[in-house]
């Protein structure tokens, strides 16, 4: 049922941020690079995703580079999963005092309405989420391990289950953490299990090794955390610096997203599920707005309910925690964007166990007042998985066509930034391209509430601008930067790199790319942003790269020496340096440079060498060759940034 109701999905196109993720696997496809390039070069994240990458790595070696084939691969990880999640639960049925009636409807229908869930369509058919689904299967087999490993230690197998405990899981762990940091959530996930389903009886204390997880795998390694945090708090607060909402705005938001997500498992109403949900409201205290406070209160009364109830309805206190957990990471503190349906993808089991541990309570009260219960419970059942399957159906085949799912958002979603510019940009890939339309929603963007939005809509604007009339009013270069420089968020950085490219490569009358060099070298010297902030030295290159096109190698320099300084020593960073260097006629500080490039281990891919090789090209050519240097070479690197 799950194959079949999400088919008609795998055959949509790339999503959202699927290219910039995964255009390097293409490229390896293409014997551009290196395999070793795609898995152990990954920026994703602090661990950097090779698992993950490998398997997208595995997928077009299978089926090719195509949306189809990395999506079948996503849904049969999710198909995967659904067998592991079934094991899991059928472990913990055998132990809950009330489902321990069912040990293998009760997993089975938790697992079949997870499997057929419409909230997951945006996990499973979106290819990047792959590292979602992928650090969800190895936590789950960390779980698995633990499980095994008490089973053992119950039965006084004090090797098989030190094996188990504190080999198998953490090895699933580790696993996890290399698809995706929220793998690190595994051992927590093991401890609410532990604490629930584990609990020694009157008067025995818990086993030794039990007390001995608990303390080194769980305690010390969050004590651990809190320690490195308080020393180095600006590994949170840092990351708001390029973020329109502040640590408090986020804690606040994420009471109310917390339940808006269970809203959604509980009752996943169409309009509610979105990729397009940057237009959730912001708290800015616990009381604007007042459900915020709601919300906190809420969540103590569920925490407290679930340990009052732990030992009458054990499935609610496993529940409630694995929910909780496995949003730690990205629903909380940290300087993640706000609301993402993917973060459920685990989550939403913790939800749904706690549902059938309240159906089973509620059940056993009302079968004494019903005929023939069992079989009108599980009619109700076979119902409820037929609804979820025919919606998920239905959501996939939204999915298979990004106009439809664009047109369905803007329905519901009107005030999302996000989804005016993809239109836009969707309607300008259109064929023939609808500029009309793009203009439409950019012009939206620029009556919006938030400074960010209204700057990425002059921004997107402008390329449009030069793409289609060529020319933009003359009071554009001051204008596209007449905004506060801080914060630089991720997506005004990529629409200013991508207005950058087209003033760079087409004649645009009334923006060149000397003016435009200027005025972002001039926001970027108000701005209090370290240098070494990632969007404002990202920011520095392609001021390098104007300066470079405008044929000014001296400010092309500056501007790439600083961008180096602040520590983006990237390949396409040096050619510019190497190029300016060429172009003021610096010979000798040109090769020298070249040499230091030529040592770095990513240099050793097809592509990397045929780039460092051009420059080579470069010095050994006649001296006028140097004039046209900066323009010829800072297309090559802007070719090295899209490959990296």
């Amino acid at each position: 049922m799950t194959a079949l109701s999400y088919w008609p999905g795998l055959h949509g196109p790339w999503l959202f941020d699927d290219a910039a993720n995964l255009n390097v696997v293409e490229r390896w496809q293409a014997g551009l690079i290196g395999w070793r390039e795609v898995i152990l070069t990954n920026h994703s994240g602090p661990g950097g995703r090779p698992l993950a990458m490998a398997s997208f790595v595995l997928s077009a070696a299978l089926g090719g580079y195509t949306p189809f084939a990395f999506k079948l691969g996503n849904l049969a990880l999710h198909l995967t999963n659904g067998i592991l999640v079934f094991l899991v639960l059928r472990h913990l049925a055998r132990r809950d005092t009330l489902l321990s009636a069912w040990p293998l409807s009760a997993p089975l229908a938790v697992t079949a309405l997870w499997m057929l869930h419409p909230l997951l369509v945006s996990t499973t058919l979106y290819a990047v989420q792959r590292m979602a689904m992928l650090s969800a299967t190895f936590v789950l087999l960390a779980l698995l391990a633990y499980l095994h490993g008490r089973d053992h230690l119950e039965n006084g197998h004090l090797r098989k289950a030190a094996l188990w405990m504190f080999a198998g899981m953490p090895l699933a762990t580790l696993a996890a953490f290399f698809s995706k940091e929220t793998g690190l959530l595994a051992p927590l996930m093991c401890g609410v299990l532990e604490l629930v389903y584990f609990s020694p009886r009157a008067g025995v204390s818990r086993a030794l090794p039990a007390r001995a997880f608990l303390w080194l795998g769980i305690a010390l390694p969050c004590g651990i955390a809190l320690v490195l945090l308080a020393v180095k708090p600006e590994y949170v607060v840092g990351g708001y610096a390029n973020r329109s909402f502040t640590l408090q705005e986020r804690a606040f938001t994420e009471l109310r997203v917390l339940w808006d997500y269970v809203g959604s498992i509980l009752a996943p109403w169409g309009p509610r599920l979105s990729l397009f949900r940057d237009d959730y409201p912001l708290s800015t205290s616990l009381l604007a707005p007042a459900s915020t406070a709601a919300a906190l209160l809420g969540w103590l009364a569920a925490i407290a309910m679930a340990i009052a109830w732990r030992h009458r309805i054990p499935a609610i206190a496993a529940g409630v925690g694995l929910f909780l957990v496995g949003h730690l990471l990205e629903s909380t503190v940290f300087p993640l964007l706000i609301y993402f349906e993917h973060r459920n993808y685990l989550p939403a089991v913790g939800i749904l166990w706690a549902v059938a541990g309240l159906a089973a309570w509620a059940g056993k009260r009302a079968a004494s007042h019903m005929h023939r219960p069992r079989q009108v419970f599980g009619a109700a059942i076979l119902l409820l998985v037929f609804a979820m399957a025919v919606a998920t159906h239905a959501r996939a085949l939204v999915w298979q066509d990004l106009g439809n799912m664009l047109a369905l958002s803007l329905r519901h979603h009107p005030h999302s930034d996000w989804l005016r510019l993809n239109i836009a940009q969707f309607a300008m890939e259109h064929r023939p391209p609808r500029p009309d339309i793009a203009r439409q929603h950019l012009l939206h963007l620029l009556r919006s509430p938030r400074t960010g939005a209204r700057q990425m809509g002059m921004m997107n604007l402008t390329a449009l601008d030069c793409t289609v009339a060529r020319r933009v009013p003359g009071d554009r270069a001051d204008a596209l930067f007449a905004f506060p420089s801080q914060p630089i968020e991720a997506d005004l950085a990529k629409a200013i790199d991508n207005a950058s490219t087209v003033v760079r490569t087409t004649t645009c009358a009334g923006l060149s790319p000397a003016q435009m060099a200027r005025s972002l070298d001039r926001w970027l010297d108000q701005s209090t942003l370290p240098e070494g902030n990632v969007a404002k030295s990202r920011l520095r290159y392609v001021a390098s790269t104007l300066f470079a096109a405008a044929g000014l190698p001296r400010e092309s320099l500056e501007q790439a020496e600083i961008a180096w300084r602040s520590g983006r020593t990237e390949l396409p960073v040096g050619g510019l340096r190497v190029a300016a260097l060429i172009a003021l006629k610096e010979d000798q500080q040109a090769l020298d440079l070249l040499d230091e490039l030529d040592a770095r281990p990513e240099a050793a891919g097809v592509q990397a060498r045929e780039f460092l090789q051009g420059y080579r090209a470069l010095l050994d050519e006649a001296p006028d060759i140097h004039t046209s240097a900066p323009a010829e070479v800072s297309e090559q690197a802007e070719t090295q940034t899209e490959t990296r």
